[in-house]
């Protein structure tokens, strides 16, 4: 019985609507409107579902996956230059605590001291050998000056001893900086103190091994892997929607019979932190204790927006036509179909804008 009445509203209405359409074409919205509520349908209570227009609140909630971020990463180096590597014992994905053993080292022996003096000595014989080429150049350059016959030989002379004395000055700037960092490694190896080996300073995860051959003579500078810190991360999570920069939300994460609820709170994002975020990465500070070993299977849920005192229909008495909202307004036992401004919804209840007041009752399809 219920689906015939809803037929024959359903048919009744239609060529309400089609001549309504062709009156809102032709720009006559106010006749639209009188025509549509002039349209009243027999109904009865019995057989049509009905909500009452209250005054109440929307929630949309939201729920998106995340991922664990870590924004503590460092490059650990060997604490001081001049000592060899022996080996480096963690791997990618090693979980490492403040203080473990990275990377094996040892003090360079009397062999690599002559060797690093060797090539010192090397690097100042090279200096010396190209000062004496760019010194010859320059005196013959100035000799075909002084038999140059014409002005404009002599100012070809001219510029190319100028171009012999900035090469020259260029290559003694560069093989200086060669001999003072040499220099430099040699006071180093020869001042340094015992040390045997890279460790750890905080507890975190490998991301990055280097591939550095043993013997390989290390510096400060030089880094042997990367790492980054477990003792804070944020979850990070991809397009999630209309939700807004210090909201909190709750992160539930792990596997299986491990799994929990945390509480969270969004503390950035990559475009506006103070608008409403419809794109880019946002992250999400826990603001509770947590293990980062049960960050697995994360999955998000926030508030996309929330408002309270506003008038709300059940979402189901609320239709669509040609991008416009209708609802079916019960007055004297007649259906009287009413276009409405919605607001927003949350699935269950819908915000009315306009077209009803406090107290109607319209029809659930």
């Amino acid at each position: 019985m219920r689906n015939n009445k809803t037929a024959k509203l359903a048919v009744c209405m239609a060529a309400v609507l089609c001549s309504a359409c062709l009156l809102s074409g032709c720009g006559k919205d106010r006749e639209r409107e009188e025509l549509l509520e002039q349209s009243l349908v027999s109904a009865d209570d019995e057989e049509i579902g009905t909500s009452t227009a209250q005054i109440g609140s929307l929630r949309e909630e939201l729920t998106f996956s995340g991922e664990v971020y870590y924004p503590v990463i460092r490059e650990i180096t060997c604490p001081e230059s001049g000592y060899a590597l022996k080996q480096i014992v963690v791997e990618v994905g090693d979980t490492v605590n403040s203080g473990d053993l990275i990377a094996e080292v040892e003090a360079l022996s009397a062999e690599d001291v002559n060797a690093k003096q060797q090539q010192i000595d090397q690097k100042q014989k090279e200096l010396e050998d190209v000062r004496a080429y760019t010194n010859q150049e320059i005196n013959s350059l100035t000799a075909e000056r002084n038999a140059a016959q014409t002005e404009l030989e002599r100012q070809i002379c001219d510029l190319k001893i100028q171009e012999q004395q900035l090469t020259m000055a260029h290559m003694e700037e560069e093989y200086a900086k060669e001999i003072a960092g040499l220099e430099e490694e040699m006071q180093q190896i020869q001042s340094a103190e015992t040390l045997d080996g890279i460790y750890a300073p905080y507890d975190g995860v490998i991301e990055e091994v280097n591939s550095i051959t043993a013997g390989t003579v290390l510096t400060d500078s030089r880094p042997v892997v990367a790492m980054y810190s477990v003792e804070t991360c944020l979850i990070t999570a991809k397009n999630p929607g209309n939700v807004r920069y210090g909201d909190a939300v709750t992160v539930t994460a792990g596997i299986g019979d491990g799994r929990r609820e945390y509480s969270g709170q969004i503390v950035g994002a990559d475009n506006a932190l103070d608008e409403g975020i419809q794109d880019g990465n946002l992250y999400i500070k826990l603001t509770e204790d947590y293990d980062p070993e049960n960050l697995k299977n994360i999955e998000i849920v926030a508030t996309g927006y929330e408002v309270e005192d506003v008038l709300v229909v059940k979402a189901n008495a609320v239709f669509e036509q040609k991008d416009e909202s209708y609802v079916y307004l019960l007055q004297d036992d007649k259906l009287m179909q009413r276009h409405v401004i919605v607001g927003g919804t949350d699935g269950e209840y819908t915000w009315i804008l306009q077209g009803l007041s406090e107290g109607d009752v319209v029809s659930i399809q």
